[in-house]
């Protein structure tokens, strides 16, 4: 029971880190792609 606690923890963890960070990495590889577009183009 004590596994799979942790395991349905460590699920719920990774689920929480793909739900935060990939808008915030999308965000920030826009706004960086628009600074260099502006710097090179």
């Amino acid at each position: 029971m004590n596994e799979l606690t942790q395991v349905l923890i460590h699920i719920f963890l990774c689920f929480l880190w793909v739900a935060v960070g990939c808008p915030l990495i999308w965000r920030f590889s826009i706004r960086l792609g628009q600074l260099i577009g502006r710097r090179f183009f």
